[in-house]
């Protein structure tokens, strides 16, 4: 919704130079704290070390899966 927004208000006129770093916190914030979420999860389960030491990549790809198009859309495109 941004991105159409800030689009339809570039060709207005408007201009936004703060708007890309403002995205860029708001993704590096939801990707740290989906992480910190699934340390926490994890966590509680009770898991053995090397359980939880595995898993961990695993979520770790899914928050690159979920972050990675958003920025090639926002910032190489």
């Amino acid at each position: 919704m941004s991105a159409l927004t800030a689009t339809m208000l570039k060709a207005e006129g408007f201009v936004f130079p703060w708007l890309d770093w403002a995205r860029g916190a708001l993704l590096a914030t939801g990707a740290l704290w989906s992480l910190a979420l699934a340390v926490g999860v994890i966590g509680k389960t009770g898991a053995a070390p090397i359980r939880y030491a595995l898993s961990m990549p695993s979520v770790g790809m899914a928050t690159g899966g979920t972050i990675v198009p958003w920025i090639l859309m926002f910032y190489l495109w």
